[in-house]
């Protein structure tokens, strides 16, 4: 399984984050694969492509966002939120009123996971 790819700048959650079907198959994916094989680092840390930015400075979270895809965004938070050890606030800033404002569980259970750590001088 290697979804971990990058096409200028886009990982295929930012060219999928109008399509909850399929950011769901790959979380399901994710899941499944997990169940019955060890798997490498970038396996593992594919939902971390979420975050990352395209060349429009956009997360895929940001990008569900903007197109309206409130399913999409709720499977990205799902899927960002196993990863407690990451810091991830800073990733978030430009999204994180409409991140905070979301009524899903998963954004609640997301912050409750999450460490922010300051900017340092």
């Amino acid at each position: 399984m290697d979804f971990n790819l990058v096409f200028d700048s886009c990982s295929l959650f930012h060219y999928f984050a109008d399509k909850p079907d399929i950011i769901e198959f790959i979380q399901h994916l994710i899941s499944e694969t997990a169940l019955h094989i060890t798997l490498t680092i970038q396996e593992e840390t594919l939902p971390l492509q979420i975050l990352n930015q395209d060349t429009g400075l956009k997360s895929a979270v940001f990008r569900s966002l903007d197109m309206q895809s409130p399913k999409s965004f709720e499977i990205m938070v799902e899927l960002i939120k196993d990863f407690p050890e990451t810091c991830v606030s800073k990733l978030l800033l430009k999204s994180l009123y409409y991140v905070i404002s979301h009524p899903a569980d998963s954004v609640i259970d997301f912050f409750d996971r999450i460490i922010y750590k300051p900017p340092q001088m």
